[in-house]
């Protein structure tokens, strides 16, 4: 009985001190309180924590995949609801997994990402995001690691620079980090080969001035900047002239470049028109008047020179020199003035003065003994077979011969000198056998030239000129010759006719070259559109174009060959020509001689002259157009003007 009371009195001790660890407050749980006096809440929920968040590569680099692996875990021993596992890149969501229920259980899962660029990421897994379950510690369900993505290796495919180790990203590729395509690319370097190489150093072999730090390579070696050098540019403006590959001084303004003058032996710009000046050599326009660039000679500051001006009088108003004139103008050295020069006949004004037209002539006396004056020209005589030009005029050559006939009779004929020559013994007639038989193939080859020679053999098709302006009205003569196989014009035995076609412009469809003429001719107009007019011609040419040689081709070396007509159908030949139609720009008119000039055409193409000069002008009574007083044709219409 005494124990049973003893083990009942143990029990109330437990239980009371049981109920003394624990403590209530109202409206909360309650909490253990441990052996130390602390107390701790007491939970009966789940608990999910993540374990560990792990990646499958240590050192990834730029764009390569990742494969990471999470485990979740349940630790108190109660079923949680079904939730998710959130993954973040440097806190940006990149996807969800699903997470069925656990229960005092963990599971794994895995997902991937790619290393976005070179650097340190962040990469962060959150379970449960949405609180889907009820957890006694809701700040412990996430879990942060860091990966280093590495730029690229060269070899490997890229996008930018940015991407490579080295930087270089061409192609496609990452390049070695010495990888170039130009100088710019290189610091302090150059590229050559694809490579930047280190620039060289004075006295070192070179091949081009990027190769030297000095930028300047001379006969194949690095040297000093403005100490040696292959041109002017090499040079600095206070040496600006390259002698002998060496930077010098210079001494005069024709060292310099046409836009510079030479001053202390520095070429300096030259000045704008307006600008103040001392000399002509300081002013573009080469004229320096009342200290002032001005744009020519003419210039009128106050209608005289006054005492101490720069200019030399007289100047003002009027010529100095021949040089102020146009080239067919003499400066009258009293008045001032550009006169127009009248030069005697057989002369023309050229460069100030009246010179001798080439081959100008009034008789045969003026011109060489191989030519005959012909309209005040002197021309080359053009003599038949077996004459040459002499005193003016065509004379049978002495001994001259083309058969045996032209020789006497104890004579033959050299057919390869054309001189008849004393007949040997033997053969036939007294006529060597092997002479015989050079004359036969003489004659056989003289034959058949014979019968090609009046043979057409093709269509020669020339345009003049090969160029007009798009305008519609202006023309190019096309002329058809009949030529043989030499190349030689022929005339033909019956009226032919010429078919013609175009594919730009218009031109007659037919012409016809006459009886015994070896051309015809038709004319190409131009249309408005620029362009290349390609013209197509075909002749049918009679059979009857072929027929016997010459009386004197069929007695050659007196054999007396005949040679039968040659019969047969038409032949047809062909050709063309192109001819391109510019387009038609601001025109302007020779105010010396009235001819169609494009404004970029000076001097004028017909007679060769420049625009007259002079301040005094006129209106032309046609167009009413602002002109020179000394124009006889106005340049915007090309009317005459009244003298």
């Amino acid at each position: 009985m005494e124990s049973k009371i003893s083990k009942f009195c143990l029990g109330l001790i437990i239980i009371g001190i049981f109920l003394g660890m624990i403590g209530f407050a109202a409206g909360v749980e309650p909490y253990y309180k441990s052996t130390d006096f602390q107390y701790v809440k007491i939970c009966y929920s789940p608990e999910l924590i993540i374990d560990s968040l792990t990646a499958d590569i240590s050192n990834p680099v730029i764009d390569q995949t990742i494969n990471f692996k999470v485990v979740i875990n349940e630790t108190n021993g109660y079923k949680t609801n079904a939730t998710s596992v959130y993954y973040y890149l440097d806190d940006i969501q990149k996807g969800t997994i699903s997470v069925g229920y656990l229960n005092k259980s963990s599971v794994p899962k895995t997902f991937t990402l790619q290393c976005p660029s070179a650097g340190s990421h962040n990469v962060k897994v959150k379970v449960d995001p949405d609180d889907k379950t009820k957890e006694c510690i809701e700040t412990n369900n996430e879990k942060t690691i860091t990966i280093t993505c590495s730029k690229k290796p060269t070899g490997a495919s890229c996008t930018n620079n940015d991407e490579c180790e080295s930087g270089k990203c061409y192609g496609g590729i990452c390049k070695p980090g010495a990888y170039c395509t130009s100088d710019a690319e290189c610091v302090n370097g150059y590229c050559e080969g694809n490579e930047c190489k280190t620039k060289k150093g004075n006295g070192m072999p070179c091949t081009s001035n990027n190769q030297c730090n000095t930028s300047f390579c001379n006969n194949n070696f690095c040297c000093a900047s403005g100490t040696c050098c292959g041109s002017n540019q090499d040079c600095p403006s206070n040496k600006p002239i390259c002698t002998n590959s060496q930077c010098n001084p210079c001494t005069s303004n024709e060292q310099c470049d046409s836009t510079k003058y030479c001053e202390n032996g520095e070429c300096k710009q030259k000045k704008n028109n307006d600008e103040s000046c001392s000399a002509a050599k300081e002013c573009l326009s080469n004229y320096c008047i009342h200290n002032i660039c001005r744009a020519t000679e003419t210039f009128c500051g106050d209608n005289y020179c006054d005492t101490g001006e720069t200019a030399t009088c007289p100047v003002d108003c009027g010529c100095k020199s021949n040089e102020n004139c146009s080239p067919n103008q003499i400066c009258n050295t009293t008045s001032h003035q550009c006169i127009d020069l009248t030069c005697p006949e057989g002369q023309q004004a050229q460069n100030h003065a009246c010179v001798a037209i080439a081959g100008y002539c009034t008789s045969n006396d003026a011109c060489a003994g191989n030519e005959s004056c012909v309209t005040n020209k002197c021309t080359i005589l053009t003599c038949s077979v077996g004459q040459q030009a002499q005193n003016h005029q065509c004379v049978a050559i002495a001994g001259y011969c083309t058969s045996n006939e032209n020789c006497a009779s104890n004579q033959i004929c050299n057919t390869t000198s054309h001189q008849c020559e004393s007949a040997q013994s033997g053969g036939l007639g007294g006529i060597p056998f092997v002479l015989i038989v050079i004359v036969v193939v003489i004659v056989v080859i003289l034959i058949l030239i014979a019968i090609l020679w009046k043979k057409p053999s093709k269509l020669s098709v020339i345009a003049n000129p090969t160029e007009i302006p798009a305008d519609g009205k202006s023309a190019s003569t096309i002329v058809i010759t009949i030529k043989n196989l030499f190349g030689k014009a022929i005339s033909v035995k019956s009226e032919t006719s010429v078919t013609l076609s175009t594919t730009l412009g218009n031109i007659a469809n037919q012409t016809t070259i006459s009886k015994d003429s070896t051309s015809a001719t038709a004319v190409l107009t131009s249309s408005t559109t620029p362009g290349t007019a390609k013209v197509s011609v075909v002749a049918s040419i009679g059979a009857t174009q072929e027929g016997m040689l010459p009386k004197e081709a069929s007695s050659i070396g007196g054999i007396g060959a005949k040679i039968p007509k040659i019969s047969g159908g038409k032949k047809t030949l062909t050709g063309g020509v192109e001819v391109t139609f510019t387009q038609v720009t601001t025109k302007r008119y020779c105010m010396h001689c009235g001819a169609l000039m494009m404004s970029e055409k000076d001097p004028c193409p017909r007679c060769g002259k420049l625009p007259p000069s002079g301040v005094d002008t006129k209106n032309c009574p046609n167009c009413n157009a602002v002109i020179p007083i000394t124009a006889k044709f106005c340049r915007m219409c090309g009317a005459g003007q009244q003298k």
